[in-house]
């Protein structure tokens, strides 16, 4: 008799667990963003909507992955629900900058002896952006503006600075104003073909960064901070300058004239999984033939760079920032007429300065 009202009581619960799995939701709260170094605090926040009796507790296996460079790792939590609102917090430490995701593999609701557990509702994916620590720079640039003379003593890949001089050519749209088709050219392309004014090339600068798949974490962390102290800094100068980015469809390439296109355009890169093939990037550059397009490159770097950049001599000014482990200060080398290479120590200090010179 004891075995039969036990049996009925073990299948009354379970079909309780199961009935009230539905009444138990979850969600996710984190902060929107953080630093490198500091501690965060995650809550997971279990809600029932009606009186459960049968649920005891959840079982929570957490997906963490980082968009930029592709690393996961997996989090199980378990906590007691109750009736209401329970939630569990969660001590969460983030050693590398860039965005994080957090994707719900599985929710299992246990019952109140731990027999059964039924499947529960995931939770939304949710994400937070972690930013490096801010790094020192002090920059000093000697004739940026002026453009790099040739063996004749001409500037190389400049306009002239009279507008009217200056045109953009595109093709003819239903609309446009015919006395500004370029009549001569588009019997030659046998396409109609607009001149409209235009303005001197703006841009002197480009950032591009060019990562590997073997460095470690503080050489990622600092070579972030480097790019976005760099930024900063030539902005603040009164420099703007192209960031290019190595993407699937090439080399993408964003203007970015103040602090808050600056400001978005960090977040949508440490948003954006990286290329870790280090190299890929510089000889992106140059098939693409980018070096006529400005006068100075800013290669930024995660660990020792030994690319060749002999292609690139005669062609522009290139200034490599590496930051990497073996090294303890700030070490500068010329690898050539125009090129430099500045070695910067991946471990960070607060009272540490870059000091970047022509």
């Amino acid at each position: 008799m004891l075995l039969c009202v036990l049996a009925v009581w073990i299948l009354a619960l379970r079909l309780c667990l199961q009935r009230e799995a539905s009444y138990v939701g979850l969600e996710l709260w984190l902060p929107r963003s953080g630093r490198v170094g500091q501690e965060m605090t995650l809550e997971l926040v279990g809600n029932t909507k009606r009186p459960v009796f049968a649920v005891g507790a959840m079982r929570v296996e957490i997906e963490v992955r980082h968009t930029m460079f592709g690393i996961t790792s997996l989090q199980h939590i378990e906590f007691p629900i109750q009736n209401g609102q329970h939630g569990q917090k969660i001590r969460f430490h983030v050693p590398l900058a860039g965005e994080v995701q957090f994707h719900c593999r599985a929710v299992k609701l246990v019952d109140l002896m731990g027999l059964f557990s039924v499947k529960g509702v995931a939770f939304r994916p949710v994400c937070t952006l972690i930013y490096p620590e801010e790094t020192k720079l002090e920059l000093t640039l000697s004739g940026i503006s002026v453009g790099t003379l040739d063996r004749e003593g001409f500037q190389q890949n400049r306009a002239g600075n009279d507008r009217s001089e200056v045109f953009d050519l595109r093709s003819y749209q239903p609309g446009d104003d015919l006395r500004a088709v370029h009549w001569k050219l588009s019997s030659k392309l046998e396409e109609l073909i607009l001149r409209q004014a235009s303005h001197p090339a703006y841009y002197e600068l480009a950032l591009m960064p060019d990562f590997g798949e073997d460095s470690s974490l503080a050489e990622r962390n600092r070579a972030i901070s480097l790019t976005r102290a760099l930024g900063e800094r030539l902005l603040r100068m009164g420099l703007p300058f192209c960031f290019l980015l190595l993407t699937t469809e090439g080399m993408s390439v964003q203007e970015i004239r103040d602090l808050r296109q600056w400001a978005q355009q960090m977040e949508k890169w440490m948003r954006t999984r990286a290329s870790l093939e280090r190299g890929r990037s510089l000889r992106s550059f140059s098939a693409e033939q980018m070096a006529r397009c400005f006068t100075r490159l800013f290669i930024l770097a995660d660990g020792t760079y030994s690319e060749d950049l002999r292609p690139l001599e005669g062609e522009i000014d290139v200034t490599v920032l590496s930051a990497e482990d073996a090294v303890q200060q700030v070490q500068y080398r010329k690898l050539g007429i125009a090129c430099t290479e500045v070695r910067v120590p991946a471990e960070q200090t607060a009272d540490h300065t870059v000091q970047l010179h022509d």
